[in-house]
C-alpha cells in the first residue's frame, strides 16, 4: 500500500508549493491594480501566503500614498490600518477625516462604523450620527422624494459611459443642465469638482472607474446619487444564449 504524503491521508488536498503561493500572490497583486477597493482583502491574503512583511508594507505604503493623494481616504484609512501603518494618532485623524467626509456627504451609516470604531456608542461623535440618520427617516417624503431621471445607466457603468450619456442628454436639451450647487450641497466641493472636471472634459483619469463603485468610495449610494444627479441606473441586460444550428 502506498503511503500517504506526509501531515495528510491519501484523500488530503495537495501542499501549496512555493511557486503555487508565489503565482497566487501575483493574482493578488494584479487586483490590487485593477480593484483598488479590494486592496485590504488582497494585503490579508499575502499574509495569509506568507509574503515576507517587508513586501506587505511595501505595497501597503505606495497603495495608501496613492489614494490619499488622490482623495480617496477612506481607502487610504483601510489600507492604513489592515497594514499596521503609521502611528495611533496618524490612524485617529485619518479617520476624524473619514467620518467627516462621509458626514458630510449624508451618509450617517458610514459614519457610525468610524465613530464606533475610534470613540465608541457613547462618544458625541457616534451619536450624532444616530440623530443625523433619525432626521432622515422622519423629513417628509417630498423631501426625499427622487425626481424624474436625466439619464439612465447601467449599473456597472463607467465614467465613460457617463461621460456619453450627460453629452448626448446636453445636446437633447439645447441647453447645459446646472447639476453643480446641488452636487456641491449634497456631496461637498471637493468631490464635485472632481466629478465636473471629467464631465467637462478637463481630466479624463476617472474614464474607466465605475461610476457606483466611485460614489461608494465616498460614502454616497445609489439613492443618492440619482436624487442629486438624476440618475436612473438599471442592471446589465444578460445575452440570450445563441440557438443551436440544424
Amino acid at each position: 500500500m502506498p503511503k500517504s504524503p506526509e501531515g495528510g491521508g491519501l484523500n488530503s488536498p495537495p501542499q501549496k508549493t512555493e511557486s503555487d503561493a508565489s503565482a497566487e500572490w501575483n493574482r493578488w497583486k494584479t487586483v490590487i491594480r485593477e480593484k483598488p477597493q479590494d486592496t485590504p482583502h488582497a494585503l490579508r491574503e499575502g499574509v495569509r501566503l506568507g509574503v515576507p512583511d517587508s513586501e506587505i508594507k511595501r505595497i501597503a505604503q505606495e497603495e495608501f500614498e496613492k489614494h490619499l493623494g488622490s482623495g480617496w481616504i477612506s481607502l487610504a484609512y483601510k489600507i492604513l490600518k489592515e497594514a499596521g501603518l503609521g502611528t495611533p494618532a496618524e490612524r485617529l485623524t485619518l479617520g476624524e477625516r473619514v467620518y467627516q467626509e462621509h458626514m458630510d456627504n449624508a451618509n450617517p451609516m458610514g459614519a457610525a462604523g468610524i465613530a464606533r470604531e475610534l470613540w465608541g456608542e457613547d462618544s458625541p461623535q457616534y451619536v450624532a450620527t444616530q440623530v443625523a440618520e433619525r432626521r432622515y427617516e422622519e423629513a417628509p417624503e417630498a423631501d426625499q422624494e427622487i425626481t424624474e431621471p436625466l439619464m439612465s445607466l447601467a449599473r456597472d457603468a463607467t465614467f465613460d459611459d457617463l461621460f456619453a450619456a450627460w453629452h448626448e442628454m446636453i445636446a437633447e436639451e439645447g441647453q447645459h443642465i446646472d447639476i453643480e450647487e446641488d452636487m456641491k450641497d449634497a456631496f461637498g466641493a471637493p468631490l464635485t469638482a472632481q466629478v465636473m472636471s471629467f464631465l467637462d472634459g478637463k481630466d479624463r483619469s476617472l474614464g474607466g472607474r465605475r461610476v457606483l463603485d466611485f460614489f461608494a468610495e465616498h460614502g454616497v449610494d445609489e439613492d443618492q446619487l440619482g436624487a442629486v444627479v438624476g440618475i436612473e441606473f438599471r442592471k446589465p441586460k444578460r445575452a440570450r444564449p445563441r440557438k443551436k444550428q440544424g
